[in-house]
């Protein structure tokens, strides 16, 4: 933890400024929201390089979407940036029979979450998520551009609809420099 965090004598321990930046903030909370959504009424810029969207099989994907092992999937890969700044990669996994309109549209320039919602009327109401440390390796080390054996934040994600019908299984790596993960959790009442 040396150079993570910062000691005040009488005040506290405090995380170190220049570690982690604030304003680049992923917030989960117990509201389904989209990348573009977490920072639409921030003043930071956002930007997405879609580096695959295409058709795959994918077992372990199919699985955790519920589905037969042999279906088609489609894949969409993303590097999202925030003030320029390398936030996450993530890799979604969506059922390419119900959704081909996916494979199609420009991700840079809108939230999937968002295109789900006015193209499909899918409104994604639950996210269940898991989320661990991982120690990056390979090309996942050079993508988010640090060492290997690197420490980082992954989350895993399965979003369904208001029926409770499983819509997406995703996983995002964030970089362990820039990103803070803020959880927002309401009771209702």
């Amino acid at each position: 933890m040396e150079g993570l965090l910062v000691r005040i004598q009488g005040k506290g321990t405090f995380r170190a400024r220049d570690v982690i930046h604030s304003v680049n903030r992923e917030v989960i909370s117990d509201q389904v929201q989209g990348f573009y959504q977490n920072y639409s009424e921030s003043k930071e810029h956002i930007r997405i390089k879609v580096i695959q969207n295409d058709v795959v099989k994918d077992e372990s994907a199919a699985y955790k979407l519920g589905l037969d092992e042999s279906i088609d999937l489609i894949c969409v890969k993303r590097l999202k940036y925030v003030d320029d700044v390398l936030s996450n990669y993530s890799v979604v996994y969506l059922e390419a029979s119900r959704f081909p309109k996916v494979l199609t549209h420009d991700f840079t320039k809108k939230s999937l979450a968002e295109f789900l919602e006015s193209d499909y009327a899918v409104k994604l109401c639950e996210n269940d998520l898991s989320v661990h440390v991982e120690q990056l390796c390979g090309t996942m080390a050079k993508v988010l551009q640090v060492e290997d054996k690197t420490p980082s934040l992954a989350v895993e994600s399965i979003v369904k609809d208001s029926f409770g019908s499983i819509i997406a299984f995703g996983a995002a790596v964030y970089t362990p420099k820039y990103c803070d993960i803020q959880f927002k959790m309401h009771i209702s009442v």
